[in-house]
């Protein structure tokens, strides 16, 4: 009789031999169900997390700059701005120069302004993101006139819609991820099983699996929402992962019930034959 639910591995088998054991025993299916429950629990929370992040930051600093960005109107592919040019829109905090805007032509790139996050020329829009410098054509976007009340509507939008967006993205990315990793941890876990003399069929060695898998997701979570970084985190989570593994199936194997233990290999068994004595001769 099935012992542990699905809501019991996310703290149980961080330590509990005998959640490994009811998993193998008793649960039936590969444990893709419980996986893809915990990864939609666990990005529910991420993305909760990111929700709140993204609003305060553009409530502080999103509504700084999009005060100083002067009005915009985008006519065939040409962009012009209400303001002398060039025209240079400074960070809150530190008041470094952060956007450019000049369709005068006396600024056509970012190499002399290393701190500079964006550049709208006349034609073009010119960003950089962690030294990735792209251009996009202003002409293949539609004709448009953007004011501060539209910047202003799109601020109090902007952190929900990153979330609708984002989340079915790292979502479906997370799911094809741990599958294929699910699969590859199958196959050592039968490994595993094989070298402590266990007979486990794939069904349970995935179930196992996404058990050894669970810590890692877990923490990984943690780190996500509480915004901490670890250095070499995927090294360690691979072994981590192992290390589960391992303990799981040792945990199995211990269990198993008396017949069903690996026995000592005598000589006889081994096609070696036992003295015997010899049969009394007959009498004449």
């Amino acid at each position: 009789m099935r012992k542990y639910g699905l809501f019991h591995p996310p703290v149980l088998s961080f330590f509990s031999k005998d959640l490994y054991i009811d998993v193998a025993r008793n649960w039936t299916g590969t444990g893709i169900i419980y996986l893809l429950m915990l990864l939609i629990i666990t990005w529910g929370l991420i993305t909760v997390r990111a929700h709140f992040a993204t609003t305060a930051l553009l409530n502080s600093e999103g509504r700084a700059i999009a005060a100083k960005i002067p009005t915009m109107k985008l006519t065939k592919g040409k962009i012009a701005f209400e303001v002398e040019q060039p025209f240079i829109v400074n960070e809150p905090e530190s008041d470094k120069p952060l956007i450019i805007l000049d369709t005068t032509g006396q600024t056509t790139s970012l190499d002399d302004h290393p701190g500079v996050v964006m550049l709208v020329t006349e034609t073009k829009m010119i960003t950089r993101n962690q030294g990735k410098v792209e251009e996009v054509d202003l002409s293949q976007l539609p004709d448009f006139k953007v004011d501060q009340q539209t910047l202003q509507g799109w601020l109090e939008s902007a952190g929900t819609i990153i979330v609708i967006v984002l989340l079915p993205i790292f979502l479906v990315t997370s799911i094809v991820y741990r599958l294929l990793q699910l699969i590859l941890y199958a196959l050592i876990a039968g490994a595993f099983a094989s070298s402590a003399k266990l007979k486990l069929d794939f069904s349970t060695q995935m179930r196992l699996a996404a058990m050894a898998l669970t810590p890692a997701i877990v923490l990984d979570t943690i780190l996500w929402v509480g915004n901490i970084e670890m250095p070499f985190w995927w090294p360690i989570c691979f072994f981590l992962t192992l290390g589960y593994l391992y303990f799981g199936i040792g945990a199995v194997a211990k269990a198993q019930p008396p017949d069903q233990q690996p026995t000592e290999v005598r000589p006889s068994d081994a096609g070696v034959n036992e003295p015997t004595a010899l049969a009394p001769a007959p009498r004449l």
